[in-house]
Formats: structure tokens, sequence, C-alpha cells
């Protein structure tokens, strides 16, 4: 079955994504911007909800392109289709300006957050502050 096929993907091709390589991409967000996936599921073309145990449990699906949302573990999170997200940040790290592109996409994500202060969070980011603390 071709993965247009199914009512569970997106007739945009752009938006869907097999569940392993959602995973992966979880596990990336989590490590890079301490940021993980609070909820997944999958939105079919005729507006069901589909949650991600029932999609796990489904060994025919499972490992089709899906139209998969996320909602990421923050309070103020908006519902993301994750093969969207993916290309965003993507696109925000390739781009002339990725610290900007990063916070602005952040900010559509989560837009009543402080992102600057979610930022600071990042180990990485609190290396070099601590590293410039040391030089002055």
């Amino acid at each position: 079955m071709p993965p247009s096929a199914n009512d569970w993907a997106s007739p945009d091709q752009t938006k869907n994504i097999i569940l392993a390589d959602a995973d992966a991409f979880g596990n990336a967000l989590a490590s890079a911007l301490a940021l993980q996936f609070a909820k997944l599921y999958v939105l079919t073309t005729q507006g069901e909800i589909i949650s991600e145990a029932e999609l796990r449990g489904n060994q025919f699906i499972s490992p089709l392109p899906v139209n998969l949302f996320c909602t990421l573990a923050a309070a103020t999170s908006n519902d993301q289709n994750v093969a969207t997200l993916r290309s965003q940040l993507r696109a925000a790290a390739a781009g002339s300006d990725p610290i900007g592109s990063l916070f602005s996409l952040l900010q559509l994500i989560f837009p009543q957050s402080d992102i600057a202060a979610m930022l600071s969070r990042l180990p990485a980011v609190q290396n070099a502050i601590t590293a410039l603390m040391q030089t002055i």
C-alpha cells in the first residue's frame, strides 16, 4: 500500500513522517534544545485523532509515513506537525541568522514563553555565558 493510500497520512507528503524518524528527531530535539515531546498523535484526513499508543500498536500503519503531530513539553506549547517542525529547525540552522531564526521559530511554538530565558538554560549557552563571565 503506498503511503498516501492510508487515511492517517496527509495528502501533503512533506507533512508525513515515519514513527522511527520522529523518535530519532525527538531524541535529537531533547538533547540539543532541552525540549521533548509531551504528546504525539496522528491527525487523519477525516479530522480524527489517533493516539501514539494506538499508532505504535498498529503493525501495519506504524512503519508508514503519517500526519504526526506533537505537543512539546512546555506549558504554552502549540501543537506542531512533526515533519514540518523538523524542516523548520533544519532551515533555521542552515540560514544566515540561525539564532534569530531559531528564536523566531520557538516564539511561534511557545507564544507565551520567555524564549531568551529558555535558550539561556541550554548547556551550550550556559557554558558560553560562564566562559564570557570568566573573561570579564
